[in-house]
């Protein structure tokens, strides 16, 4: 088994206790140490709640299942890197990470269900005063091409989803369409919203599109110009490098959080979800047959991977899986 690293019980205490006492101190992380063996990572952003205030919240409840490290990945990449190498046992993972674990051997043994369902869809965004057209952009032959940003190589409605549907329509990627990525839903509208790109996609509940929640006032300068198809809901994933029994330990654990009902009262809204059941593994793998793996971000590969260095320049530590405890950029 993939241990995390622990600090030692006096070095948890003192930690604990400044942090109590005092506001966040302005160093490169803060560091809640915990007295347990499991290390869980969250990706880079869920919504518009503060990364750091979910983390925080996430750590207070699955302590008390054996939980001891909190993470945010600085990218989905690196936190498909850390479940891959057993870094990390478990994340809560888009839909593509959830996938590639599955098919690597690793396992989703929870899935979120948001208002009923669990799938969703993406939808392709444009500006409202510079609509693009999908079909002449299908059968255009030199002319000038649209700029697309989006999230993630690894994200499915931010990335996977729209480019899959796009290739459906006939669109020539790469050629018709330049591609570059910006690292979070918010960063996309905000470069369609300034005009330094003309596509990007969102992430659409049952409940309502992500940009209208993110953008707020601004909302009303994007339109959706087309839907995906369904995608099954993001969940949490267990790494495929743990051995059968540290991975039934993991997911025992998982499940037994996800089944007090006042630890779902607390772990739901970090979330955004109603409740959690198992997952469907055949719905994983057959998205990931529709959205293909990390080799469909090609061609785009180099931005994003100069995009993953920034970001963990940027994070410091938080690039690496630290030791025991909950760390979070005072900014996030």
């Amino acid at each position: 088994m993939a241990a995390a690293t622990r600090a030692s019980p006096r070095h948890r205490v003192r930690r604990a206790a400044a942090f109590r006492g005092t506001r966040a101190a302005p160093v490169a992380t803060v560091t809640i140490a915990l007295a347990a063996s499991f290390a869980f990572a969250l990706p880079p952003a869920l919504g518009r709640v503060p990364l750091r205030k979910i983390a925080l919240r996430v750590a207070d409840v699955l302590s008390d299942f054996g939980f001891g490290t909190v993470v945010p990945a600085p990218s989905y990449g690196t936190l498909a890197d850390w479940l891959a190498t057993g870094e990390v046992h478990a994340a809560w993972a888009p839909p593509a990470v959830c996938a590639h674990t599955i098919a690597a051997g690793g396992s989703v043994p929870l899935r979120a269900v948001r208002c009923g369902a669990t799938t969703y869809r993406g939808a392709l965004l444009c500006r409202s005063d510079r609509p693009v057209d999908l079909k002449s952009l299908a059968d255009a032959t030199g002319l000038s091409a649209v700029r697309a940003v989006w999230v993630d190589p690894r994200s499915s409605a931010g990335f996977r989803a729209p480019r899959a549907l796009l290739r459906a329509r006939g669109i020539a990627l790469g050629r018709a369409v330049v591609e570059q990525f910006a690292g979070s839903y918010a960063a996309c509208f905000d470069a369609v919203l300034a005009g330094d790109a003309d596509l990007t996609a969102t992430f659409v509940g049952r409940n309502g599109a992500g940009y209208v929640d993110l953008c707020g006032d601004r909302a009303a300068g994007l339109r959706v110009l087309a839907w995906t198809d369904e995608i099954p809901n993001d969940g949490i994933a267990v790494s495929p490098a743990l051995s059968p029994g540290a991975r039934a330990e993991v997911e025992a654990a998982l499940r037994a959080a996800a089944d007090d009902d006042r630890t779902l009262d607390r772990l739901a809204p970090a979330f955004d979800v109603d409740r959690f059941d198992p997952a469907d593994a055949a719905a994983y793998a057959a998205w990931r047959a529709v959205a293909g793996d990390a080799a469909c971000a090609a061609g785009a590969g180099a931005r994003h991977r100069a995009g993953r260095d920034r970001a963990r320049t940027h994070h410091g530590r938080a690039a690496a899986r630290p030791a025991n405890g909950v760390h979070v950029p005072p900014s996030a």
